[in-house]
């Protein structure tokens, strides 16, 4: 067809992109902010309205940013999770390089010994971790390594097998998530301690197959979603941190309906909808498809009158920043996101129920458990009488067949001689 692109700005096709959580700068102008890498070696920013487009080509390379830096494609973007204008790419050219997109300059480049294939912040920002594509993973704060090769050597060799793997950070804590496959194509998941990551402290084995999985992890409760290209199935896992270890136990599998996944992505958790305790909504990719899979934790009628505290806590508020480009790049700390409520409703929370409300359920059991358990009592009473009379019957039917038969005797003597002549 010749039909144009609402965004056109590279020489050459557009091989990863990346919203931004937040923009400070167009937030009265109601835009967002949108990274789109390429193979053209370039990445491009853009400001975007929030209402869509008309359906017209629009010259929005005007109000664009342009990076330039990478010398092969720009295959991973991620902006950071809590300073505004600070964006993270990462090339075939083994480099991941880190840019002020306001003032268009870069911030550090990292060399590494092998292209990235994933990468993620941690909790507060401090520190980026990278899977590269022989299986090391690096841990580094870009802003101590601004100009060098000193990346940070965590793991030497995360999974066996030769499949790109994938990484996620495990919230406010010191673990990490590794995505891969071992030996004999076995898929598996690695969790890994920065403190001390010449070996995994818990491994999960996710059967074998040809695709990696992609984890979505859910901080909020501590749960891992999975998926996997070209597949139907989403395994869910939850993680238990204590006593200095993370134990990860097996939740259930899911079956998604029609086509295979292609690319999945989890929604923020403000897009849940709390009211039917939906604690994840992830959008995916299919062929020719894009459907959302939810996942709901199922309550008591009597209890969809409060707010589930203890499944939504307090949650990163949506398109603030914590820290400035500025800030962040001159070493400042913060403890992590500014947080909201998801209790839109001011509902009376779960944990502030009272006594009698928390014995309801109790009490309405017990009387039940009382009626069940005398209902019982006299079904077994019933039972016994019908038993008692069955066995009566019994002793009589028994006691006239031995009747019959002495009569029968009686009638016809046995005479042993009859047969014996003279």
């Amino acid at each position: 067809t010749d039909r144009k692109s609402l965004i056109d700005g590279h020489s050459r096709p557009v091989v990863s992109l990346c919203f931004s959580p937040f923009d400070r700068k167009y937030e009265a102008k109601k835009r967002v902010m949108l990274a789109t890498g390429s193979a053209d070696c370039t990445t491009r920013v853009w400001r975007l309205p929030c209402d869509g487009f008309s359906g017209e080509s629009v010259d929005l390379a005007k109000d664009s940013v342009l990076l330039t830096g990478h010398n092969q494609s720009v295959s991973i973007l991620s902006f950071h999770p809590l300073a505004s204008d600070i964006l993270t790419t990462a090339a075939s050219d083994n480099t991941t390089r880190v840019w002020n997109v306001e003032r268009e300059i870069e911030l550090a480049c990292i060399h590494s010994q092998a292209h990235p294939v994933d990468l993620d912040w941690n909790f507060d920002g401090s520190r980026l971790i990278q899977f590269l594509r022989n299986g090391v993973v690096n841990i580094t704060d870009p802003r101590k390594n601004a100009k060098g090769d000193s990346d940070h050597q965590a793991v030497k060799k995360a999974h066996e097998g030769g499949k790109p793997g994938r990484i996620s950070w495990l919230g406010n804590s010191e673990y990490f998530l590794t995505s891969g496959q071992g030996l004999s194509s076995v898929r598996e998941c690695k969790i890994w301690d920065t403190r001390k990551s010449n070996v995994s402290v818990e491994t999960l084995s996710l059967g074998m197959g040809t695709s990696v999985f992609t984890p979505h992890y859910i901080e909020d409760n501590n749960v891992v979603v999975l998926l996997a290209r070209g597949e139907l199935t989403t395994k869910v896992y939850e993680l238990e941190q204590k006593d200095a270890t993370v134990n990860g136990h097996h939740c259930a599998d899911f079956m998604c309906h029609d086509n295979p996944t292609v690319a999945s992505v989890l929604l923020p958790r403000r897009a849940c909808d709390t009211s039917v305790c939906e604690v994840a909504r992830i959008v995916r990719l299919a062929n020719d498809v894009i459907d959302e899979v939810s996942y709901k934790i199922p309550r008591a009628k009597d209890l969809k009158n409060f707010f589930a505290d203890d499944l939504f806590p307090n949650t990163a508020r949506n398109g603030e920043p914590v820290l400035t480009a500025e800030e962040w790049a001159e070493g400042k700390a913060c403890s992590g996101p500014n947080v909201q409520s998801l209790n839109v409703n001011n509902l009376e929370l779960m944990s502030e129920r009272t006594d009698t409300e928390k014995n309801a359920k109790k009490v309405a059991a017990r009387i039940s458990a009382n009626t069940f358990m005398r209902k019982k009592a006299e079904e077994e009473k019933r039972e016994r009488e019908r038993n008692a009379v069955f066995n009566q019957f019994a002793q009589m039917a028994t006691s006239h067949a031995d009747w019959v038969k002495n009569q029968q005797k009686d009638e016809n003597p046995d005479d042993s001689d009859s047969d014996w002549s003279d």
